[in-house]
């Protein structure tokens, strides 16, 4: 089943929109997911004769930098960032250092956060800046380049193109769930501690909106909770693919822990890992021994949390949580909490498990996700499948991942060799193993894998200027991803699954449908609503439900 007309005369469209570019603007202005962040740099730095967008000249900076870019409404969140504009030149980046005034002058940036951190930035109207100083001049970090090393980037950014992008407005967010989701996860984190939402099985985190944060429990990273709501109208989320969650352990321990053999986890095993029930590598087939486990949570605004909160611990049947048991009471009632942070017992989070034999530990961000991941002995953690996400067990090869209920978030396991690189976190033969040509997304397109979801560019209505270059880059980066090089998801013209579309409790949605709607030219009405963990759709059915 082919969910999507394929994306046809990307050059041309670039040609038609020239017309009416406005000279020396930005766009293109998002943030949000780092699931989108390698493959959009990619699509905007090349050149529309080869399937790009045409913004040729292109700059990136790593984050925790005085120049790194921002975005802020109440709150200022930062990270890893490009910038792409088209040159004098239409195509040539020798010409880099004049902005073309009459052809498709284009200015793309996008700034790498998190998937509810760019929906809240988008719809609170979030506005471009940087950290301490201006990047004017300061030297590329090379992130995109590093990669496809068929882009140069430019070694600074000029003044010129940052006073067009200064103050500028988000026009879209980069998301791994739906708004709707990420507007029912703010709301889960600010209900009281432990209380029903709208009478479901969902039960509120206890942060204060506006005032608290999320702590690491292995840093001095944190995760701002700030409220924000979706207009009722004048929204698109454009889909661009979908990509599996994967769950990996830190297998150094190779006397009594998860380096013993370890290779499968069931669905219900892991969600009594991830709720704190148990605490003990003994659980896992294949464990020589009784070690004591680290369960490595995210913080739960995080659409990475969301995704497994929804398909592992809290599904329908299970009703669990990856903060469960995390609210301080006394005589049974809730209260505050004497450290003052909203009604948690414990943030950063770190508990012991229910049988006493490991803890749960908060950590903030994939990239601190997958570090601990690799540096703490028989930890299990988890983060979206990407080469840039997963780089780092690489280069320090101590982790491997484990399929789930026997199925495989990457490798097909009817391959010859499939026995030779199961649960080896693949990379290509420049840095590693060169596994990643085998890399096919099998079980999660054929609905068997459990923990995935869809990848978005969340933008303004359908025809506005802001769709249409959201748009004409969304649909272009598919391109940028194959089985041979970087295949970071499964492109949307390519999927064969889909979520069923629900409406979260608390949350006012616009008419729903399973997700197959007229943007997918299926006649199945208009996509709306939440559907991380939602039951999974192999067919052209049009029923709308709840999460699996």
């Amino acid at each position: 089943m082919r969910m999507m007309k394929k994306f046809v005369g990307i050059a041309a469209a670039v040609v038609a929109l020239a017309v009416s570019a406005p000279a020396q603007t930005a766009v293109f202005v998002g943030a949000g997911s780092s699931a989108l962040f390698l493959e959009a740099g990619e699509a905007a730095a090349t050149a529309t004769t080869a399937g790009g967008v045409g913004a040729v000249c292109i700059w990136s900076q790593k984050s925790g930098l005085a120049t790194t870019l921002t975005v802020t409404d109440s709150k200022t969140e930062s990270g890893q960032a490009w910038v792409a504009w088209t040159p004098g030149t239409p195509n040539d980046a020798t010409t880099c250092g004049t902005i073309n005034s009459t052809v498709n002058n284009s200015i793309y940036v996008y700034v790498q956060t998190d998937s509810v951190i760019g929906n809240r930035l988008y719809f609170n109207n979030g506005t471009l800046g940087f950290k301490t100083t201006t990047p004017v001049g300061a030297a590329t970090s090379n992130l995109i380049s590093a990669v496809n090393s068929g882009i140069t980037e430019q070694p600074t950014l000029p003044a010129a193109i940052w006073s067009a992008l200064a103050s500028q407005i988000l026009t879209a967010a980069g998301t791994d769930i739906r708004p709707e989701d990420a507007e029912f996860a703010t709301l889960r984190a600010t209900t009281p501690c432990g209380t029903a939402i709208a009478g479901s099985q969902y039960l509120g985190l206890g942060y204060t909106a506006g005032t608290a944060t999320v702590n690491s429990y292995y840093s001095t990273s944190t995760f701002n909770v700030v409220n924000f709501s979706l207009p009722t109208t004048g929204f698109t989320a454009i889909p661009v693919g979908a990509t599996p969650i994967i769950f990996a352990v830190n297998d150094t321990n190779t006397t009594n822990g998860f380096g013993t053999g370890v290779s499968n986890i069931t669905s219900a095993m892991l969600a009594s890992y991830l709720s704190g029930a148990y605490g003990s590598t003994s659980y896992l087939t294949g464990a020589a021994g009784n070690s004591a486990a680290t369960v490595l949570v995210r913080e739960p605004l995080s659409g990475t949390y969301n995704t497994v909160e929804y398909t592992v611990p809290n599904t329908v049947a299970r009703a669990s949580s990856q903060d469960g048991g995390n609210c301080y009471t006394v005589n049974g009632a809730v209260t505050e909490n004497p450290g003052g942070n909203g009604t948690f017992n414990s943030n950063p989070l770190n508990l012991a498990t229910s049988d006493g034999d490991g803890y749960r530990n908060r950590v903030i961000g994939t990239g601190e996700a997958v570090k601990e991941v690799l540096a703490v002995k028989d930890a299990l953690g988890y983060a979206f499948w990407s080469t840039s996400n997963w780089a780092g067990a690489i280069a320090s090869p101590t982790a491997r991942y484990l399929t789930v209920d026997t199925y495989d978030p990457l490798y097909n396991s009817t391959a010859t060799n499939y026995s030779t690189i199961k649960n080896t976190i693949p990379t290509n033969a420049t840095t590693g193993n060169n596994d990643l040509q085998y890399v096919t997304f099998t079980d999660l397109n054929n609905g068997h894998y459990p923990a995935w979801s869809a990848l978005r560019v969340v933008t303004g209505a359908k025809g506005t200027t802001n769709y249409i270059y959201a748009n004409l880059l969304a649909q272009s980066l598919q391109g940028f991803v194959s089985t041979t090089t970087l295949p970071d998801f499964v492109p949307f013209s390519s999927l064969h699954v889909w979520r069923e579309h629900f409406t979260p409790p608390g949350v006012t949605t616009a008419t729903l449908s399973n997700g197959k709607g007229t943007a997918l030219s299926l006649s199945c009405g208009t996509e709306a609503g939440g559907d991380v963990g939602g039951v999974i759709l192999t067919s052209a059915s049009c029923t709308t439900g709840g999460r699996q």
